[in-house]
């Protein structure tokens, strides 16, 4: 929903423009009624900062609970904007050394939206400020913790990671292939260097050898290209283990361009500011633009049915009676079995006092291959109210059949909710992300066949390389005479120091891959740590700490591992 007002950031206090209301409010075609309880929602929220501002903390108790018990009638109990509001006065005011109007600022941001990560980053921010440290700890735990629970953070997150790991592969892999090539590329030189100097002069045959060696430096990405050109090349002068292990590289990089396009639409969507507002929607979170969000989402997607079922159910939360049922309508032309949207039609027929129409549908309801509660639940309610006690018994006790739990915890509310309306509509989110995904990729159809020519370069250059490597293999390496000795290191002195600072190159001299490969990836893992935030995408979080944490890991380990490597080596 909309909130008409109330979408305070961080530090932002300024009221919306009355342009931006009364053109939310006509595209949404919302009644009086709807909107001044929006009015009275923003009211609250000025008193609230106002009090606030005084120090009045009586006067903001009162506010807040006004504005919380508004919230809970339109089943929205929490706010997630007027959260990051308070959590953002909270700093403000801990930044000017008033760290009690700052603690029960973040109270407030607790009670708008419970167990919100950036309240309690907030939180660990005023603690850092105050100089309580120990308090600032258990608060960045705590919003670490909180952040792996909302699952668009922890689906970032673990996209991020995701993608830490690729090029920890990766790079791990173009290290390998350089290891390879000073274990092995002696004999690779020699053969060629051979073969060239039948036709040419000494000096000129090594000149070709390190073009012929080094030629895809020219191409775009060159270092990617030389790296691949060099492993199709030491395909024939390795082991089986090693080509084990070059086989494995090449797949994980064949198939990375499709996983990181498979990620980046699936982040897409969970970004998208209609699937944000659907997940607080399902999640009772009264998000500043969220009827703003849903009306783009059914401009995106006209013709769906689970769309329209979705927003006639958030109408029906509005109170907004007339334009559900039209909604619900639409989609029982091309779900007429639909029970959650037939129960819903007949609701909205009870609350415009059309208990003829309510009956019928509630009956509809009743019929379907999934009988349902709420249908004979609130048949037994029109009953009632009719004096037709007999049916409503009737009705009542098979409720009490299908659901007795859901049964006993809507007599509880029936001095608020006399009947019920389910939320069928906003349990297809999931459906409506698929049809997004559907229809932005076929959009992206055109593009791509217009930027195909790109894409098709990697096949011919791979072929071209596959090609030399044959006749390398065929003309130059099938007729040498001589094979170079094979590099070794010593322990003692110089050879030492290479092992340490290139771990990874004795395996690869002794002809141990995989371990080579390992002890490669090992440090470079730790390395690249801190840029698990930086790689991919970006955590919409406030007040979040910057990436002191992981760096401050990643160094932890890396010295922990540096001080085993050496006295591994001193052994």
């Amino acid at each position: 929903m909309v909130l008409l007002g109330l979408l305070w950031f961080a530090f932002g206090a300024a009221r919306p423009s009355a342009a931006i209301e009364q053109s939310v409010a006509d595209d949404l075609k919302l009644s009086l009624e709807s909107r001044n309880a929006f009015a009275s929602l923003q009211d609250q929220w000025l008193e609230w900062l106002a009090a606030s501002y005084q120090a009045d903390a009586d006067r903001a108790e009162a506010a807040l609970n006004s504005l919380l018990a508004d919230a809970d009638r339109l089943d929205m109990g929490r706010l997630p904007d007027l959260s990051l509001g308070a959590a953002g006065r909270a700093v403000e005011f801990a930044s000017q050394g008033d760290f009690e109007v700052a603690a029960w600022c973040l109270r407030a941001a607790e009670r708008l939206d419970p167990n919100r990560p950036e309240v309690a980053f907030a939180a660990a921010r005023v603690a850092r400020q105050a100089g309580r440290y120990t308090q600032a700890v258990r608060w960045t735990a705590r919003a670490y913790s909180r952040l792996l629970k909302v699952p668009l953070y922890r689906s970032l997150w673990l996209s991020n990671v995701a993608l830490w790991i690729l090029v920890a592969v990766l790079a791990s892999g173009a290290i390998f292939v350089g290891l390879l090539m000073a274990t092995r590329g002696a004999e690779l030189q020699h053969d060629l260097f051979g073969f060239i100097e039948r036709f040419l002069p000494g000096p000129m045959a090594m000149v070709l050898t390190v073009a012929f060696l080094l030629w895809p430096v020219l191409l775009p990405a060159g270092l990617l290209w030389l790296v691949v050109y060099w492993s199709i090349l030491l395909w024939s002068y390795g082991s089986v283990a090693e080509r084990t292990v070059l086989i494995g590289l090449w797949l994980v990089l064949g198939v990375t361009p499709l996983l990181l396009n498979e990620q980046r639409q699936r982040v897409r969507i969970e970004l998208a500011p209609a699937t944000v507002s659907m997940e607080n929607l399902e999640e009772g979170r009264l998000k500043g633009t969220l009827l703003r969000d849903l009306t783009s989402l059914q401009a995106a997607l006209p013709d769906s049915n689970a769309v329209n079922h979705l927003l006639a159910d958030l109408y029906c939360r509005l109170g907004e009676w007339d334009l559900a049922r039209g909604l619900y309508l639409d989609v029982l032309e091309e779900e007429p079995r639909n029970t959650t949207a037939l129960n819903n039609t007949g609701a909205c027929f009870y609350y415009v006092n059309d208990h003829i129409q309510a009956v019928e549908y509630f009956q509809q309801a009743t019929s379907t291959d999934g009988p349902s509660a709420a249908a004979h639940f609130n048949l037994s309610q029109i009953y009632s109210d009719h004096y037709r006690f007999s049916q409503a018994a009737r009705e009542l006790q098979t409720a009490r059949s299908l659901d007795s739990a859901g049964v006993g915890r809507w007599l509880s509310l029936g001095a608020t909710e006399k009947i019920i309306v389910l939320s069928g509509g906003i349990g297809r989110s999931d459906e409506v992300r698929a049809e997004l995904r559907s229809v932005w990729r076929s959009g992206e159809a055109d593009s791509r066949w217009s930027a195909l020519w790109p894409s098709t370069l990697p096949l011919p250059l791979a072929l071209a390389f596959l090609a030399i490597s044959s006749g390398l293999y065929l003309i130059v390496r099938r007729g040498r005479r001589s094979r170079p000795v094979a590099s070794s290191l010593d322990r003692d002195g110089s050879g030492r120091w290479l092992i340490m600072l290139l771990p990874g190159y004795a395996a690869a001299a002794a002809g141990q891959p995989l371990r080579a490969f390992l002890a490669v990836l090992l440090p470079i893992a730790l390395l690249t740590l801190p840029l698990v935030d930086k790689l991919g995408y970006r955590q919409p979080i406030l007040f979040a700490p910057s990436g002191a944490l992981l760096l401050a890991v990643s160094v932890l380990l890396l010295m922990v591992y540096l001080v085993g490597r050496g006295l591994r080596l001193r052994t």
